[in-house]
């Protein structure tokens, strides 16, 4: 998720490095033109190769996910002991579940192969290609020169319709995934690529007929790390002028002159008439999906960009019964939300300031007088699915109400209509929170329930009920939630027994500790987190809305009493837990500006 936390602060993070990449499971039919994976994760990336015996076929490639597949041309072997023809397909930040994938025709003797691999880049994947072909033999195939990005996936498919193999070699630095085929055709791949130009190849044990290798590179998913803020500190820092600070006008910046941060003033309140500018709510998305709009709330929603200039103004809004529009995951002009009975879906268009909102409802649900996001509700990663309530507000108190899931038709913006799923009745519920498996937390009475979309139901074991909480996936696809688990006791994994901690929901133990000492920072503890699309981090932020200092309206009005000052208050921290999800953690501190409630930006 992409977020804005406490006063709606942003954390943008520089300092790119490489992510590893992994590959996590693969599968192939021979002959045949369809293949399936078993629980992909969103996010990860899938190639797909395919061999078959003529030179003039050229499928294409399709799945039951709807995930969008990127064909690279297809290659020709030359005229030989058999005819030959190989083509690669790749899809990026895919969604998750079980996957078909089929060829659109089935040529004579075809093959079909596919990968799954985690920390690949989401979006402008593809590096360098490379094809050689030859009308044969030869037992050691190898491709011509090329150059990749250090710390590229590598994947290399050969195809030979004249020989099958009784034995097969990967070249050297590579490993061999898949080979069938009564002739032969394979796979391997080199999950990090080395400085400088290389080849690939294979060693076989018969001498082939006319073949034909493909390679394809792939970049790295990028890992950042903090440019500003105090890493692994512990210390406190009393704000040098935190009665004086004077805010920066609308639009502009500063450098805080304790943690380096340059933060930028997206809004002014009193001016826009407002009594306060934030985000809704810690995790929700606030930003589109490519960073350039964001929501806020004052007295009405609208929609602005980076610098706080209106893109949508309250009065072009459209009307709706609850105070929550969730983005799409990857079109970032669409959006989506209630208004009486309907799921609408919003398309933005025109030009800044007078941007509009174009209607389409995508559901309408009779049963009910009215149908609402809840407050703490936001779309899968996906961009699939979302959970509505038929309760009279969007949340913030306790509701008992039917609380249903709703599948879109089609992600990326491009859904008309929206279908009702499982239903559970009169469930009584302060907060809902969709999962990463689909489902939504619930938290009520009791511990943390998480219903799934087939109707069962599962007690999160630890408590968490009265802290803030999130959820996310490593990179290995495991369910993980943040949150202050098995409070007071040895199990909540901190030092104190009452640190924000990662609990594995495979495992149902808590895998680390985040945070320790959290509780102290007062009476207002948030959390965020960002898993597979990118990064895997989470972002809490304290304030004692009670005492100063705070982002109270009283201590904005009054002097503060430094001695009050302790090690978690009124900052915003980020932990990284890493892509490998034992690895051990950095911890920053941000700083929070001194003002009335306004939204800034810390970069």
């Amino acid at each position: 998720m992409r977020l804005l936390i406490q006063l709606v602060l942003s954390i943008l993070l520089a300092s790119p490095a490489c992510a590893a990449i992994a590959r996590l499971q693969k599968a192939d039919t021979y002959p045949g033109n369809s293949v399936t994976l078993t629980g992909t994760t969103a996010g990860n990336f899938l190639v797909v190769s395919a061999s078959w015996a003529d030179t003039t076929s050229d499928p294409a490639v399709s799945d039951t996910a709807s995930n969008t597949w990127n064909p690279l041309p297809v290659l020709r072997g030359p005229t030989g002991q058999g005819p030959a023809s190989i083509k690669l397909f790749y899809a990026m930040n895919i969604r998750a579940g079980n996957t078909t994938i089929t060829l659109s025709s089935s040529p004579a003797d075809v093959g079909i192969h596919v990968v799954e691999y985690s920390g690949v880049a989401t979006g402008t994947s593809l590096d360098v290609t490379n094809t050689a072909v030859a009308a044969g033999p030869s037992t050691t195939p190898t491709s011509g020169s090329f150059t990749s990005t250090v710390g590229d996936l590598i994947y290399v498919y050969l195809a030979d319709e004249g020989a099958a193999q009784t034995t097969v070699t990967a070249g050297a630095g590579y490993t061999t995934i898949t080979t069938t085929g009564n002739h032969f055709d394979g796979s391997e791949d080199n999950l990090s690529a080395t400085a400088g130009a290389q080849t690939a190849s294979f060693t076989l044990g018969t001498a082939t007929g006319s073949w034909a290798l493909y390679v394809a590179t792939f970049k790295a998913a990028t890992v950042r790390t903090p440019t500003c803020g105090k890493v692994n500190d512990t210390n406190i820092y009393l704000p040098p002028n935190y009665d004086t600070f004077s805010p920066p006008a609308k639009g502009q910046s500063y450098i805080d002159p304790v943690f380096g941060c340059k933060i930028t003033r997206v809004t002014d309140a009193i001016a826009m008439g407002w009594v306060e500018a934030t985000h809704f709510y810690s995790t929700i998305t606030p930003f589109n999906a490519d960073d350039s709009y964001l929501f806020l709330y004052g007295s009405a929603p609208i929609i602005v960009d980076s610098s706080g200039n209106v893109v949508v103004s309250e009065s072009n809004m459209p009307p709706t019964n609850s105070s929550i529009e969730v983005w799409d995951t990857t079109n970032n002009k669409a959006i989506y939300y209630t208004n009486g009975n309907q799921f609408i879906k919003g398309t933005i268009s025109g030009t800044p300031p007078n941007a509009t909102v174009t209607p389409t409802v995508l559901a309408t649900f009779t049963q009910y007088a009215s149908v609402v996001i809840s407050g703490d509700m936001d779309i899968s990663n996906d961009g699939l699915h979302i959970w509505l309530t038929s309760a009279p507000s969007m949340g913030g108190d306790s509701y008992t109400a039917d609380v249903f899931f709703v599948t879109l038709n089609a992600g990326n913006g491009n859904a008309t209509n929206a279908t009702m799923g499982t239903v559970m009745a009169s469930v009584t519920y302060h907060k809902l929170q969709i999962v990463p498996n689909n489902g939504v937390s619930v938290e009520g009475n009791g511990n943390r329930a998480i219903y799934n979309p087939d109707g069962t139901v599962y007690e999160v074991p630890g408590g968490g009920t009265n802290s803030h909480t999130d959820w996310g996936l490593d990179s290995s696809g495991k369910m993980v939630a943040a949150s202050i688990w098995y409070a007071g006791t040895a199990e909540n994994g901190c030092p104190s027994g009452w640190g924000y901690s990662l609990l594995d929901l495979a495992s149902n133990s808590v895998r680390l500790c985040l945070n320790d000492g959290i509780q102290h920072g007062g009476s207002a503890a948030h959390n965020s987190a960002r898993d597979t699309l990118s990064g895997y981090w989470i972002v809490f932020s304290d304030d004692d809305s009670g005492g100063c200092p705070s982002s109270s309206y009283w201590c904005f009005n009054n002097p503060t009493n430094m001695t009050g000052w302790g090690l978690y208050t009124h900052s915003i921290r980020l932990r990284l837990y890493g892509r490998l999800h034992n690895r051990p953690a950095i911890l920053a501190r941000y700083p929070v500006p001194r003002s009335i409630p306004e939204s800034y930006l810390c970069r």
